[in-house]
């Protein structure tokens, strides 16, 4: 196993937290209508939101972690526990200091390890939640805010890159990631081949760092190409 950071993120110490508890789908929308920054987001090409795309691969539909998803936990137990001490020893020099080391600690081995359903960090309890926001009528909007980092509740922010190892991991375990059909909309290059990202906010679309750059200048930043929604906003991206 080998530890790489999933999500194209700004450090702890340098990255623009929610000051709030919780970063809500209300909340969201006010800052897009303020104008105001978002704070950093957990962001992977080509993908919208990062929550959904967990619970697309570790649910079996009904809020649950899916049978196969289980079955790689068991296969590969000791694999997963090398990997969950690597990404605690990337991450910890960067955790803050008024946030317990513990807490993120256990949310690691928890998610990649623990077979506890109930434990606060569980790849169940994670799993759930995200059908259960999905299933409201703005459930994607709620999902989109999750994918925000609040300086109060670092630990679940950072579940999100922990819960894409374990995708990643399952991957390479069946050889490979899967396809994706989705290419910049303006020059039609994969993600693979972006080096980076620009991910458009209200809509969350993305384009290739190129492109974006290139399009949104000719255009006075007035339209998502897909969309043609106005005064969309470039937010940092990531490599896929």
């Amino acid at each position: 196993a080998r530890c790489e950071r999933s999500l194209a993120v700004d450090a702890l110490s340098g990255a623009l937290m929610a000051k709030s508890l919780t970063f809500t789908h209300s909340t969201r929308a006010e800052f897009l209508a303020r104008g105001e920054p978002l704070p950093v987001a957990a962001r992977r090409p080509p993908e919208l939101c990062v929550n959904d795309l967990l619970l697309r691969r570790l649910s079996d539909g009904h809020g649950r972690v899916a049978p196969s998803v289980r079955a790689h936990k068991r296969k590969h137990a000791a694999e997963l526990a090398q990997l969950a001490q690597q990404y605690i020893d990337l991450i910890k020099p960067q955790w803050p200091e008024d946030a317990r080391v513990g807490t993120f600690v256990e949310m690691v081995e928890q998610t990649l390890c623990g077979s506890k359903r109930t434990r606060p960090y569980s790849l169940d309890k994670l799993v759930a939640t995200l059908h259960r926001q999905r299933k409201k009528p703005d459930g994607f909007e709620r999902l989109c805010a999750r994918d925000h980092l609040g300086s109060a509740q670092p630990a679940k922010y950072y579940q999100l890159d922990v819960a894409l190892l374990l995708v990643d991991e399952i991957d390479e375990a069946n050889a490979g990631l899967p396809c994706s059909a989705e290419v910049c909309p303006i020059c039609h290059e994969p993600p693979a081949a972006w080096g980076t990202g620009a991910h458009l906010e209200p809509c969350r679309h993305w384009l290739c760092s190129g492109c974006a750059e290139n399009y949104m200048q000719d255009r006075d930043g007035e339209t998502c190409p897909l969309l043609l929604l106005r005064r969309p906003r470039v937010c940092d991206g990531g490599r896929p």
